[in-house]
């Protein structure tokens, strides 16, 4: 939503690149509400229903009991009981990065991941909002919080560092977001020094 909000502002100037953003969003949400995805329809129980929900409420259980240091890598696998969720033998991670790593690393070190990761986003967003980056890289470094903000909300719903593709995107993602943030703090100083 922030980042939305972040593309509105950007948009302030041009009203109809703004106004036909909003229109295009509300037709693909209207799209979805009324035909569904993949020709299923949306329905409560599409949420109830998941595998994905007895998982979660398995990571929260595994985090109440050993919330400091985690149960261990792997350690959801080891506890899952088979067909406890129906049609599933087998369940190999939370399917959340959150719970994945507070219920197997600890609360503490998804503490820390999210403070390190945070912290690059924030300077990111920072960067952007602050300028003195070339319009070109303003645009470039847009497309990039954009882009990391869809692999964030990814992870709400998998954890993104067990496919290589997805795990080599969203750091290269966050790496170049700090590059460019970093390059805009650069050019800030330099700026503000020769005056």
């Amino acid at each position: 939503m922030g980042l939305v909000a972040i593309a509105l502002y950007a948009a302030r100037r041009h009203y109809w690149v703004m106004m036909a953003g909003l229109a295009g969003s509300g037709a693909i949400a209207a799209a979805v509400l009324s035909l569904g995805i993949g020709g299923r329809s949306l329905s409560v129980a599409l949420i109830t229903q998941d595998p994905r929900v007895g998982v979660w409420r398995l990571a929260l259980a595994m985090i109440r009991q050993r919330p400091l240091l985690g149960w261990g890598f792997s350690g959801l696998r080891e506890l899952y009981i088979p067909g406890s969720i129906p049609g599933h033998e087998a369940i190999f991670h939370a399917h959340n990065i959150w719970l994945f790593l507070a219920s197997e690393a600890g609360i503490p070190v998804m503490l820390g991941f999210c403070l390190i990761v945070g912290k690059l986003y924030y300077d990111g967003i920072k960067a952007f909002l602050k300028g003195g980056l070339s319009a070109e890289n303003r645009g470039i470094l847009l497309g990039y919080l954009l882009a990391f903000t869809s692999c964030l909300l990814f992870g709400l719903f998998d954890v993104v560092l067990f496919d290589a593709r997805l795990n080599v995107l969203t750091w290269g993602l966050l790496s170049s977001i700090y590059v460019l943030s970093h390059a805009a703090v650069l050019s800030y100083s330099t700026a503000v020094s020769k005056y």
